[in-house]
């Protein structure tokens, strides 16, 4: 990438500065979110640009990449494959110096869960380090899912929501308020009440203490939450950093399931589970439950059918009789137990 020159002049860098950032914004706003490969392909780098995608402009010259890619990762959400290629990529030395102080919007779409251990633990991590190195960060999301005919991650599914959902409530429910004490301002009111009515209203002064006292006993502000989040962060297990940064942030934690059929099994579902920090007004970049089915299948396909359905679709086909013709035919049968 070479700077402009004065025989290659650009009508763009001739514009104001205001100007050019109108049209980094104009040609910026994505549609869908920006996805990031995977470390294992060389870098962990933006996939390469088609001719109609806006960030090619990033690669015109140096001049446009410098004032315009703070703009380009600040509007567009990144979504990554796992925990480790969001902590890889944050931690990349050779990317751009600019590009990780302007994130706002990271997403991170954890798959099936079977291991709540794990996915527990790289949630700990991803929250430690994006909510305490993001300066500009407005939005955390994770999600995960499970079939319901699954057993083995239905059960790792139901651990983890049980988790998140006391979280959920321990984060958003108020501590309960301690019990009134007697105060000057409730004795002041006592006395006043006590006296008669008419030195009350032949006197201006005491008139002017009850107004007064009417505007002392106005409702009080909403008392600040952001000690009490971070102590119930670090009961679960996040850092004290992770957990005063989020208090500080005004993040908002919230939790949602969804469901959608999943196609070719009878009585099957893919269940999502989302997990959102964020501040109000940010569009949910892993979408819903059915577009998680629409990408599980176009990545790995329609998985076989339960072994159950097969015996039953079997049966006509003299299944039965197969496999008792086959335990006949044994000499011995060994069965071991471990």
């Amino acid at each position: 990438m070479a700077s402009p020159t004065p025989e290659m002049s650009s009508r763009l860098l001739d514009l104001p500065p205001e100007v050019r950032n109108l049209i980094y914004k104009f040609a910026f706003e994505q549609p869908k979110p920006m996805r990031l490969r995977c470390p294992s392909q060389r870098r962990l780098r933006p996939s390469r640009p088609s001719k109609e995608d806006a960030r090619g402009l990033l690669d015109s010259c140096r001049m446009v990449r410098s004032e315009a890619i703070t703009l380009y990762y600040s509007l567009n959400a990144l979504v990554f494959r796992s925990e480790s290629d969001a902590l890889a990529f944050m931690s990349d030395s050779d990317i751009h110096p600019l590009i990780r102080p302007s994130l706002t919007h990271i997403a991170v779409d954890f798959g099936d869960t079977t291991d709540a251990d794990a996915i527990l633990k790289d949630h700990i991590s991803l929250v430690d380090c994006c909510v305490g190195s993001l300066p500009r960060l407005r939005a955390l999301e994770t999600r995960f899912y499970a079939r319901t005919l699954d057993a083995c991650a239905s059960s790792h599914f139901r651990t983890l929501a049980m988790a998140f959902d006391g979280l959920d409530v321990d984060l958003n429910t108020p501590p309960s308020p301690r019990s009134p004490r007697s105060s000057p301002r409730h004795s002041r009111q006592s006395s006043v009440s006590s006296s008669g009515s008419s030195s009350r209203s032949s006197s201006p002064l005491s008139t002017c203490s009850s107004y007064c006292w009417e505007l002392e006993a106005a409702p009080a502000p909403a008392p600040d939450m952001s000690a009490y989040q971070a102590e119930v962060f670090e009961q679960y297990c996040f850092t004290p950093s992770a957990a005063v940064a989020f208090a500080g942030s005004k993040l908002k934690f919230s939790v949602a399931a969804s469901s959608e059929q999943y196609p070719g099994v009878k009585r099957d579902k893919l269940i999502c589970y989302n997990l959102r920090m964020g501040v109000d007004g940010i569009a949910n970049a892993l979408g819903p439950a059915k577009d998680a089915v629409k990408q599980r299948i176009s990545r790995i396909g329609l998985l076989p059918r339960p072994l159950s359905d097969m015996y039953d679709d079997a049966i006509d086909g003299g299944f039965h009789r197969r496999v008792r013709s086959t335990i006949a035919s044994c000499a011995r049968i060994d069965v071991g137990v471990s």
